[in-house]
């Protein structure tokens, strides 16, 4: 069990001392990492007898947002139940034309999202902006309505401009003649074909 891990269950078990906050500033002055200052902070109010359950929240490793639909976990809290987002999902997708729009309309009219915007006719807004509170979400099937929302969106515009939908992958490479001579970080040659002005591509044209 780690430094951190020992500190937190501490932390639950209302047995955290002065020696534990200290320990684990030398850890975090050993690693380099930006937790110091708030440690320094928290062993002040810990002496000062002025600890709060906010300062030991301050302690904890924030949770990692993603953006992966199956790490969210649906339960009894969700705004918009799991089987309603996968079922408005899927009519979205037989929709003839604008599939995103007829996803989101889909959301606007479902009970729960209803109810708990008190009928107020609340829309995503951009970046998702109307969805969130101090730049989280509201609920976590929020969150996975606007990945599905942002699937359905990339698909389309694949779809169009004739490119593959799986992220960083290439249908055609153009001739080995006019490709971009830049080398990547990776070693290999750029996949994007030259500019007229250049024998770089658009992108590193623009790096000179």
């Amino acid at each position: 069990m780690s430094l951190i891990q020992k500190t937190i269950q501490k932390c639950e078990n209302k047995s955290l001392s002065i020696t534990d906050l200290q320990m684990l500033l030398a850890e975090s002055i050993m690693d380099g990492n930006n937790q110091e200052k708030e440690i320094k902070k928290i062993i002040s109010k810990y002496e000062d007898d002025t600890l709060s359950e906010a300062d030991i929240q301050k302690l904890l490793p924030k949770k990692k947002l993603t953006r992966n639909r199956d790490d969210k976990i649906p339960d009894e809290s969700w705004i918009i139940s799991n089987e309603n987002l996968e079922k408005y999902e899927k009519l979205a997708k037989e929709s003839v034309q604008k599939q995103a729009k007829a996803f989101l309309n889909l959301i606007y009219k479902d009970r729960g999202y209803i109810e708990h915007f008190k009928n107020k006719k609340i829309k995503r807004g951009c970046n998702s902006i109307n969805w969130k509170e101090n730049g989280n979400y509201l609920c976590e099937s929020l969150h996975k309505a606007t990945n599905i929302y942002d699937a359905i969106g990339k698909k389309k515009w694949c779809n169009v401009h004739g490119r593959n939908p799986v992220a960083d992958t290439w249908i055609n490479e153009p001739d080995p003649e006019t490709k971009c001579v830049v080398i990547t970080k990776k070693g290999s040659q750029c996949k994007r074909s030259r500019c007229k002005e250049s024998d770089r591509c658009t992108q590193h044209f623009k790096l000179l």
